[in-house]
C-alpha cells in the first residue's frame, strides 16, 4: 500500500532538512542572516497543508502556492508546524470569519473549483449570493472544502508573529524554491493556483509551458497548460486575495468562471 501524502511529504521534508522538528542545513544561517537584518526572528519551517481528502478519487488535485507562511503567532512551536499537526489545525479551524482574507478567499474559490465534482460541495455553493461572497451564517461551513484541497507556501518559514503579515526576507524563497519541485512531484496536482506574482515566478524557474501541444478551454491569459515533473498540470495565475489592490476579488466574475470552465474539462 502506498504511503499517504502527509507520510510522504513528512520523509521528504525530514531528508532536506527542511522539517520543523528537523530543520538544518546550509541555507539556515542564511535565513538567521536576513532575519536579524530586518530587526526580526526567525521561526523555522511550517508544513504544506494537505487536505485529508485531497487525492481522493473523483477530485481533481488542487494546489495553491503563496509566498510564505505570513505569520506563526498561532503555531509558534516546531511541533505545531508538522505535515500531520498543520492539517488537523486547518479542518479544525476551517474559515473563521471573513477578515482573514487569504484563508477566505482560498476556500471561496477552491469550493466555486471543486463543487463541479462534488454535490456537497456543490449544494454549498448554491447558498452563496455570489461566487466571491458567503454570507455570515455561511463561513463556518466553509470547513466542508478544507479537507479537499493542499496550500503550499514557496518560502518554508517567516519572521512575522502577532498578525503581522509583512513579507518574508527574499532570500528566504530564494533559498526554498529548490524544494518545491519535489513536493509538487509528492502531490501530483492537477491544478496549480499561484496565488501572487512572486508565486507565479517561483513556478516559472522549473515549469515549463505548453500552450499549443495542450489548448485549455478558454482563451484567458491567467490559464495555460505546463509541464512540471513530466506532467501535464493546469496552471492559474491569480493575485493574493489578502493583497491591498483587492484585485482577487475583483476577478469572481468573468475570470473565475474561465478557471471553472478549465477545470471541468480536465480529464482525470
Amino acid at each position: 500500500m502506498p504511503q499517504s501524502y502527509l507520510a510522504q511529504i513528512d520523509k521528504y521534508y525530514r531528508s532536506r532538512q527542511i522539517h520543523s522538528l528537523d530543520f538544518g542545513g546550509d541555507h539556515v544561517d542564511c535565513c538567521c542572516k536576513a532575519a536579524h537584518e530586518k530587526g526580526k526572528t526567525l521561526f523555522g519551517p511550517k508544513a504544506s497543508f494537505i487536505g485529508s481528502k485531497y487525492g481522493n478519487g473523483g477530485h481533481p488535485r488542487l494546489v495553491f502556492l503563496s509566498l510564505d507562511p505570513g505569520r506563526m503567532d498561532y503555531c509558534p512551536l516546531p511541533i505545531d508546524r508538522t505535515p500531520e499537526a498543520v492539517q488537523t489545525m486547518h479542518e479544525e479551524d476551517g474559515v473563521s470569519s471573513t477578515a482573514d482574507r487569504h484563508w477566505y478567499g482560498t476556500h471561496l474559490l477552491a469550493l466555486q473549483l471543486l463543487s463541479e465534482f462534488d454535490s456537497v460541495l456543490e449544494d454549498l455553493r448554491l447558498t452563496l449570493p455570489t461566487p466571491i461572497r458567503a454570507p455570515g451564517n455561511a463561513v463556518a461551513k466553509l470547513r466542508l472544502v478544507t479537507p479537499y484541497f493542499a496550500h503550499v507556501n514557496s518560502a518554508k518559514c517567516c519572521v512575522n508573529e502577532s498578525g503581522s503579515m509583512e513579507p518574508s526576507p527574499h532570500a528566504f524563497a530564494e533559498n526554498c524554491w529548490q524544494f518545491t519541485p519535489g513536493e509538487l512531484d509528492i502531490l501530483k496536482p492537477d491544478v496549480i493556483l499561484t496565488q501572487c506574482s512572486p508565486a507565479a515566478k517561483h513556478i516559472g524557474r522549473f515549469a515549463i509551458t505548453r500552450p499549443d501541444n495542450y489548448p485549455t478551454a478558454t482563451s484567458n491569459p491567467l490559464v495555460q497548460f505546463c509541464e512540471i515533473n513530466n506532467r501535464i498540470v493546469l496552471w492559474i495565475k491569480t493575485t493574493h486575495p489578502a493583497a491591498p489592490s483587492g484585485r482577487f476579488w475583483t476577478e469572481g466574475g468573468v475570470d473565475w468562471c474561465d478557471y471553472v470552465n478549465a477545470v471541468k474539462n480536465l480529464r482525470l
